[in-house]
């Protein structure tokens, strides 16, 4: 007898639980609703035990996924109109979902031409798999048919020795073999196992346990495509930190949608506008919201609403985007579970909207560079909110979620700015809404792919970003004017996005650099000119909102303590003083 497959064994624990539920509905609605439930329920498994045995699965699959999106509206309506408990529903929904996700795998799993795949070759004999868009870099071939950067002799040896039966024992890699390691040897020197020799123990040949294993296919596929090239050239890369950190996301939906972690997004979100309506009013009824939102997220009828859009001109116009309170609270719960897992992947020197970074560390660690070097490129990405391509940006995504349910959540939100941004091309699904948390998250991964291609394929040591404002150390000039023309061509092919080239400049080390409001020089730093003036034209204004009642003096106090802090970052001490003397008299500054 056939063992059961686990999506018909789930799929039958749950008609086991339901069906004693539907004997309990309303005399009215038994013979109704719970009459069409019990039948979708029984279509399902039906469908599902046909398709173990159907050499036609993938349709019986659809047809079942068909009847499981039918099952879930009906449920619904039957919780609406109370017939079930919402305990009892939340945990249908669980049930549900896992079948969801099984019945898509299965189908998945019967098409070979997934999009994005290709079928792998069959050399030398091995087992013949589908090979993934990302391992195209390392999948090119040379004149004799072989992977770029692997001999005819490296290939004979790793494939094993002659006479053996071909993807018998071994795997086949994409690399040669590195300095350390005996090619005389067979199979027992393969570059594609950390244990030498263990196709040959028996044998009387050297086993070469000095030898220094490449990475095999397998392992590269964990790493991203830059580091994958490097791996293959022979650069000596930490594989176990890079893997760890390049590790696909997995089963983390359920962790999302958590009523746990959306109290704890709902209290985030609300933190500094409690007293606004649309937090007052979602915090009134704040165990219904959560329970309505979650069963949104659970069901996947969840939609992003719309921003409400209002221009700031300090310092300079942005048009910022407001999302819905509800919306805000999704952006926290999903944000909350991954940014810890995808921030292990950025580089140490990117500082802007991570856990212990900030403006002042930048400033720091850009001094620290600009003491060791004479010339320094300061660039700026032109436009960058409104430029980040969605469809790349999705792409980055997916190389690190294989989570498709958290996908889904999180493509909704990138799709709920279309339309948002005016000045792009219709055909062009470009732009991310300044000021929502999730976008912050989105735009620092986005130019993660340049912190990679600088430090590794460019090899620049002094470098560090804070979202789209960078620079990069050197003691040439040359070396650096070089490396802006390969920035500007990699921008543009593989990020969509143009350097700002009156921004983009190199400067001397010992004239100084301005950066996040600050002019750096090797021994001192001092306000930008435009910081001070914008301040100072601040306490004008609160001097006309103090007079005309519009504003309290001791809000007015904690913004001034709030500049003399920042202030302090900066030789300062007589810029301080002085304001402090002017504005002392009128009790608006606090001692410290």
């Amino acid at each position: 007898m056939r063992s059961v497959t686990p999506v018909v064994e789930k799929h039958y624990k749950l008609v086991l639980w339901f069906l004693p539920k539907l004997a309990k509905f309303p005399r009215d609605q038994r013979f109704l609703l719970a009459d069409r439930i019990e039948v979708i329920l029984l279509d399902i498994l039906e469908l599902l035990i046909e398709a173990v045995y159907s050499k036609e699965k993938r349709n019986i699959l659809e047809k079942a996924n068909l009847r499981l999106d039918q099952l879930r509206f009906m449920v619904r309506i039957a919780k609406d109109m109370k017939y079930i408990s919402l305990k009892g529903y939340d945990y249908f929904c669980q049930l549900v979902l896992e079948v969801g996700r099984m019945i898509g795998g299965w189908k998945k799993s019967r098409n070979p031409d997934v999009q994005g795949h290709q079928e792998r070759p069959n050399v030398g004999g091995g087992p013949v798999g589908p090979v993934s868009s990302l391992d195209r870099e390392t999948s090119r071939v040379n004149s004799e048919g072989l992977p770029e950067g692997v001999s005819k002799r490296g290939a004979e040896s790793s494939l094993g020795q002659e006479g053996k039966k071909p993807g018998q024992g071994q795997k086949r890699s994409v690399c040669a073999g590195k300095r350390g390691g005996n090619w005389s040897n067979d199979a027992s020197n393969s570059c594609v196992s950390n244990r030498s020799n263990a196709a040959n123990v028996n044998s009387d040949r050297n086993n070469n346990y000095g030898f220094r294993a490449c990475r095999t296919s397998a392992m590269l596929a964990k790493i991203s495509v830059k580091t994958r090239i490097y791996a293959n050239k022979g650069t000596r890369i930490n594989a176990n930190k890079v893997e760890g950190m390049m590790k696909s996301i997995r089963n983390i939906y359920n962790k999302v949608i958590s009523k746990e972690n959306l109290y704890r997004a709902a209290y985030m979100a609300a933190r500094g506008r409690k007293y606004r309506r649309t937090t007052a009013d979602f915090s009134f009824c704040l165990e219904e919201e959560i329970q309505q939102l979650r069963e949104e997220l659970l069901m996947k009828t969840y939609r992003h609403g719309r921003y409400k859009l209002f221009t700031i001109r300090d310092p300079k116009v942005r048009e910022i985007a407001a999302a819905p309170f509800r919306d805000k609270v999704v952006h926290h719960a999903v944000h909350d579970v991954i940014e810890p897992l995808i921030d292990k992947s950025f580089i140490y020197d990117s500082y802007a909207c991570r856990k212990g970074k900030g403006t002042h560390k930048a400033v720091d660690r850009a001094q620290e560079f600009l003491r060791a070097n004479r010339y320094c490129f300061h660039g700026d990405v032109k436009k960058y909110f409104p430029s980040i391509d969605h469809g790349i940006l999705k792409g980055l995504l997916r190389r690190r979620i294989a989570d498709r349910d958290t996908l889904w959540l999180l493509e909704d939100v990138i799709n709920s700015a279309v339309g948002l941004l005016a000045g792009l091309p219709v055909s062009r699904f470009a732009g991310l809404p300044i000021g929502s948390l999730t976008s912050q998250f989105f735009a620092n991964l986005y130019l993660n792919e340049l912190d990679y291609y600088i430090k590794f394929d460019l090899r620049a040591r002094y470098y560090l970003r804070y979202m789209d404002d960078f620079l990069i150390f050197h003691n040439s000039k040359e070396w650096i004017k070089e490396v802006k023309i390969k920035i500007r061509q990699f921008l543009k092919e593989r990020l969509a996005l143009v350097l700002h080239e009156g921004k983009s400049q190199v400067f001397r080390s010992e004239d100084g650099i301005k950066f996040l409001g600050f002019r750096l020089y090797k021994d001192y730093r001092r306000l930008a000119t435009d910081n001070v003036r914008r301040f100072k034209r601040r306490l004008r204004r609160f001097a006309y909102l103090l007079k005309d009642g519009k504003i309290s003096a001791r809000e007015i106090r904690d913004s001034i303590q709030c500049w003399r802090v920042h202030a302090e970052y900066a030789n300062t001490a007589g810029l301080r003083k002085g304001i402090a003397e002017k504005i002392e008299p009128a009790g608006l500054i606090g001692r410290r």
